[in-house]
């Protein structure tokens, strides 16, 4: 049984990061308190989270990958030791804090008036036009 570990990764914005799950491929993210996290072999764990991205979801033999709200307000991956080496690595985590940031970004401007007309990735950077 892989151990959990929660990450130093934080994110602030909820709906920003189911966002930037569903950019980044996980297209069925749950959202609630503390919903369960369950093992590969669909042991539940003793880890609970706030957003969670289901195993079958996240790669065969994977775990579930939760994100839990921390008393700091920002939401800190929970990831099994298995998930980091293969399913879910520092790269990959990198990726969607990048992913998130640009949601960020494109909520802010849309708050101060601005049309975001389109976002693509140029060479690993994700560029943003506005109107």
């Amino acid at each position: 049984m892989s151990e959990y570990v929660v990450t130093d990764t934080e994110f602030k914005d909820q709906s920003c990061l189911v966002e930037a799950l569903s950019d980044f491929g996980y297209a069925q993210v749950e959202v609630g308190e503390g919903l369960p996290l369950y093992g590969y072999r669909g042991n539940r764990r003793a880890e609970t989270a706030d957003v969670v991205v289901r195993k079958q979801f996240v790669g065969s033999s994977a775990n579930d990958v939760g994100f839990a709200k921390g008393a700091d307000g920002c939401f800190h991956a929970i990831v099994s030791a298995f998930d980091r080496s293969g399913h879910l690595t520092a790269i990959k985590l990198a990726k969607l804090r990048q992913l998130y940031s640009a949601r960020v970004v494109e909520k802010e401007l849309r708050r101060v008036g601005k049309q975001v007309i389109s976002r693509e990735t140029v060479n690993g950077k994700i560029k943003i036009r506005v109107r």
